[in-house]
């Protein structure tokens, strides 16, 4: 079984960009599959780029719990990096990326891999049926948010919202894995898939948990209806407690089974 450390090893020897465009960079990560990465981007990007990963902790669990028997739901796509290695381990993985830029660049990547087994949305998800505003920073592309940003300067675009709900109805696969890391939006994004959940016969829920971005009862609600874990730095899985979580200062990826 392959360690973070192995990863981390593999994947910086194999790193690095193979060809540009005047936007993007074509990178080979994880020392696996190559994909676009966005020239202005300074969060994610430059990661992939120097090193062939992001978030090894969270690669490991993604390798560890996703296969060909899986449906893989990626809920803020940014660059589409989990999104694809989902695909390569076989999974059928259906992304939503509201950011009409790298919806755009994600388009590109399957294009140029006539990769098959993604399916892209360019909607933001969470409770409701409408319209909003998503606040892209300019040079921090991975944290574009539905809520106002005042830290940094952004670019804004109307988004058409839905509840995940109202956009996958059923699924062939018998295991659901579903992941959402939406800049605070996360606990409406949970509630608008309330009924794919339910009716998955197995589902498995990574979620982005950021202090302070939701309402009172929202841990509660987390640990009142799923068993909770969190990943932790070697990609394995440990128990969380309520007050472990309410003591966290920056985000934690949860699993929720």
């Amino acid at each position: 079984m392959t360690t973070r450390q192995m990863l981390e090893f593999m994947s910086k020897g194999g790193s690095g960009i193979i060809s540009e465009t005047a936007d993007y960079y074509w990178v080979r990560v994880l020392n696996w599959f190559e994909m676009y990465v966005s020239k202005t981007d300074k969060s994610v990007s430059p990661h992939l780029v120097q090193d062939g990963f992001w978030e090894s902790w969270i690669t490991k669990w993604v390798i560890d719990n996703v296969d060909e028997d899986t449906f893989f739901i990626d809920v803020g796509a940014n660059t589409g990096y989990y999104s694809f290695l989902a695909s390569h381990l076989g999974a059928t993985v259906y992304a939503f990326e509201p950011n009409p830029v790298y919806y755009g660049m994600m388009f590109s990547t399957c294009s140029r891999t006539k990769t098959k087994s993604v399916f892209m949305s360019e909607v933001a998800l969470s409770d409701y049926w409408g319209e909003a505003v998503l606040h892209i920073p300019l040079e921090l592309h991975g944290s574009a948010s539905l809520t106002d940003i005042v830290t940094h300067e952004t670019t804004k675009v109307n988004v058409n919202v839905r509840p995940l709900d109202e956009m996958v109805s059923q699924y062939s696969q018998n295991h659901l894995v579903l992941k959402i890391d939406a800049e605070g939006e996360e606990e409406r994004i949970l509630k608008g898939a309330k009924n794919l959940i339910d009716n998955a016969e197995s589902v498995v829920v990574l979620l982005e948990y950021t202090p302070g971005a939701y309402s009172s009862d929202f841990v509660d609600y987390l640990f009142d209806n799923y068993h909770v874990s969190y990943v932790d730095g070697a990609g394995g899985e440990e128990r969380a407690f309520i007050p472990w979580l309410e003591a966290q200062r920056d985000w934690v990826m949860l699993v929720l089974r």
